[in-house]
């Protein structure tokens, strides 16, 4: 549990993550809490070599809808710009996973919103663990730096997530690193964040 980080890209190693180790990681993702056993997560596995089906939509998406976003040409081009830039740096990933929520997975049951975003981060939580067990690096991107097209109905559709009230919260990003141990993360103490009464 002390051992989860966040790492960035910067110091991912080329090495793909194997497979079975990607699907050891979803399963335990998949044994998150979840109030009426609705299981609202939703994942779209990217490998590497697919990253570019994931971001030519995204930048096609800004270079179709960017009268809405963007004053003019000019910041258009500079916009476009930052989010492949971006993308360039995220390129060094070995496996991209899209997180979703289902917003209603069973017909009889409809949960509080709050409730089932809750336990989509269970599962990201489980994510981090066990990438923290392999000695993987990774990190949650919510992808704001391409929000506009993230929060899109088209983009939505395109994860797979077509019904009234689903969400992408992000992606989690996984790849290889020999960099593990030089991050560290020190939390403010738990007693300052609770109250025994």
């Amino acid at each position: 549990m002390k051992k989860r980080r966040s790492i960035m890209p910067k110091d991912y190693l080329s090495d793909l993550v194997e497979d079975q180790e990607i699907n050891h990681i979803l399963e335990c993702a998949n044994m998150a809490p979840t109030h009426g056993k609705t299981e609202p997560w939703r994942f779209v596995v990217y490998k590497r070599a697919n990253l570019s089906n994931l971001f030519n939509f995204v930048i096609s998406w800004y270079e179709k809808n960017w009268q809405q976003i963007y004053k003019n040409e000019e910041e258009r081009d500079k916009g476009i710009q930052s989010i492949q830039n971006k993308f360039d740096e995220l390129a060094k990933a070995s496996h991209f996973i899209g997180i979703g929520m289902k917003r209603q997975t069973k017909k009889d049951k409809l949960m509080p919103e709050w409730e089932e975003i809750a336990a989509v981060s269970t599962s990201v939580q489980n994510i981090y663990l066990q990438c923290a067990a392999k000695g993987l690096g990774g990190y949650w991107s919510s992808m704001n730096f391409a929000k506009e097209c993230r929060d899109s109905e088209e983009f939505l559709n395109f994860m797979g997530l077509e019904d009234k009230g689903d969400r992408f919260l992000g992606n989690f990003v996984i790849a290889k690193t020999n960099k593990y141990d030089q991050y560290q993360r020190i939390p403010g103490k738990y007693q300052d964040k609770v109250q025994f009464r």
